[in-house]
């Protein structure tokens, strides 16, 4: 007797190559083994879930925790999810498998590439693998797939997404991570008491800042720039200055003010700390197409943290629309405090009244070379001697006695 079984299923078309046939004969009133079965139709769900595993039944619009009896149809997918454990992800995670013919067949998405090799079984929740480990931090959430921290990004975490906040002595920064392409302005409110930018601007470029930002220590310079005493040495232009030493320069500073003939013009600046200074380049810039020369008399800067003081003469030439750069007269100028007063006057003393601190007594003394230099300080007035002078003990501060001495670097 011979028997026809045809492996069809709903929506499958019934063609040749789904007929299997095979010769069966009656024995004994049984037919004998002909080894044809029919596969079931649907894919069987286990009596109870793993931990962590859930399922969501796309056709169904049903999601369940816990195994359902009864079958998946062929043809109908679910979406199985593990849950991680802390950094470690389990898989598979968001991935849809089908059942086909009874068997749990895996259905990428387009552009995805995956395989679980269940072999057609249910799958079962496991460890994610990447073939290539996870840099930075990172750690592997699905197949191949890295999980990345804030600051790195790639297949594999190995591209920086960003910038950490410049280090050094920065201060009022918004924040400690900076994203690609995000640039920050260094001014003298982002670094600490003392302290100035050595740049401007920065800009975050694949993991690094575009320019190399810190905060330099400061000083307080103050500046004193005498014009000449000649017909038409003043000026109207923006004037210029730049210290230059031994730790570096301070970039081009403008000073403030109009420039007139014979005045004498202080200014006290933040600027970084440049150490011993080795020459200035001072400038005048027109504010117009106008002839506008400036003559310059000397420049006498004091550094007030080492109490330095320096001097710089100029040759009497003038200056239109140019800067000249200047060298240091003799050397670097300290000074020592002696409580007490010159008795001699005369023709070898020179007076000037209007001075206010020490400081500028020592200006005062330094522009025309004096020996010795004595401040009184209750009439503002400071007299400078270009011969040594005996001096006289005094009971307090009012009256001081100033001794220059040269500091050689």
């Amino acid at each position: 007797m011979i028997g026809e079984y045809i492996d069809y299923y709903p929506g499958d078309e019934a063609d040749d190559r789904n007929e299997k046939e095979a010769e069966i004969e009656c024995v004994d009133g049984e037919f004998t083994m002909h080894n044809l079965t029919c596969e079931t139709d649907g894919c069987p769900l286990p009596q109870s879930l793993e931990q962590g595993l859930t399922l969501y039944d796309s056709k169904g619009n049903r999601f369940s925790t816990s195994a359902n009896p009864d079958a998946i149809p062929h043809g109908r997918a679910l979406i199985f999810n593990c849950t991680p454990s802390g950094n470690q992800y389990n898989e598979p995670n968001g991935r849809t498998f089908a059942c086909h013919k009874g068997s749990w067949i895996g259905k990428p998405l387009p552009g995805e590439e995956w395989s679980f090799n269940n072999n057609g079984s249910f799958p079962k929740c496991r460890p994610a693998v990447c073939k290539h480990a996870c840099q930075n931090g990172g750690w592997c959430k699905a197949t191949d797939t890295c999980e990345c921290p804030e600051r790195f990004k790639g297949a594999y975490c190995e591209i920086s997404a960003g910038c950490a906040k410049p280090e050094g002595n920065l201060v009022n920064l918004e924040k400690q991570f900076y994203d690609d392409g995000e640039t920050i302005r260094i001014t003298d409110l982002t670094c600490d008491r003392g302290y100035l930018p050595s740049s401007g601007d920065t800009t975050c470029k694949n993991g690094n800042w575009s320019d190399t930002i810190s905060c330099v220590p400061a000083i307080v310079y103050k500046i004193r720039v005498v014009t000449a005493d000649v017909r038409g040495a003043g000026t109207d232009g923006n004037v210029t200055i730049r210290l230059k030493g031994t730790a570096g320069n301070t970039g081009l500073i403008g000073l403030p003010g109009r420039f007139k003939q014979k005045n004498i013009d202080d200014i006290a600046k933040l600027l970084p700390d440049v150490g011993t200074i080795i020459t200035i380049t001072i400038g005048v810039t027109r504010l117009n197409m106008l002839f506008d020369v400036w003559i310059p008399s000397h420049v006498i800067v004091h550094d007030t943290r080492r109490n330095h003081f320096y001097l710089f003469q100029h040759d009497g030439t003038d200056l239109d629309n140019r800067s000249i750069t200047l060298g240091l007269n003799g050397c670097v100028t300290t000074y020592t405090i002696q409580r007490g007063f010159l008795r001699f006057r005369g023709q070898n003393f020179t007076h000037k009244f209007g001075i206010f601190t020490v400081s500028e007594c020592m200006m005062f003394c330094l522009q025309y070379n004096c020996v010795q230099a004595e401040y009184i300080a209750p009439n503002k007035s400071c007299s400078i001697a270009r011969f040594t002078q005996t001096v006289y003990e005094w009971r307090d501060d009012a009256i001081q006695v100033l001794t220059p001495h040269c500091v050689r670097m």
